[in-house]
């Protein structure tokens, strides 16, 4: 064995060893979007950000982190503003959700198929191919 690949091997087991495994930090980068997505589903019409954020709050604060709580410098919470980005930088832009007026959401037929392909499964976990 080669001194590269030995060195190797080493950062892989570290990595093994001391790094979130891959469905770990798949269920924590995707959470927000799941989660933003459920919460429009389950909607009876549109949505404004705020109630979007509220409802988020009512349903994961109790799993958020001293980090997650943190005050940026905008005055809110970080997961507040990790939120706001959610909706507006990836999941507006992306054409899962629409804007149907000043501010106010709905989960478009292309965010329901996301929700239904990707984010859901019997159990309720996340189960996404990573290619």
């Amino acid at each position: 064995m080669s001194e590269e690949t030995a060195s190797l091997s080493k950062v892989k087991e570290w990595a093994r060893n001391y790094l979130p495994s891959e469905n770990e930090l798949r269920d924590t980068i995707l959470s927000e979007e799941r989660e933003t997505l459920h919460i429009l589903e389950d909607a009876q019409g549109p949505l404004k950000a705020k109630e979007i954020v509220d409802r988020f709050y009512s349903a994961l604060s109790p799993r958020f982190s001293p980090a997650d709580r943190a005050i940026l410098k905008g005055g809110r919470q970080r997961w507040d503003e990790t939120l706001r980005y959610v909706i507006y930088g990836f999941l507006k832009r992306g054409g899962y959700i629409q804007d149907t007026g000043k501010n106010q959401f709905v989960i478009t037929e292309k965010g329901k198929q996301l929700l239904a392909k990707y984010y859901t499964t019997p159990s309720g976990k996340v189960d996404i191919q990573v290619r």
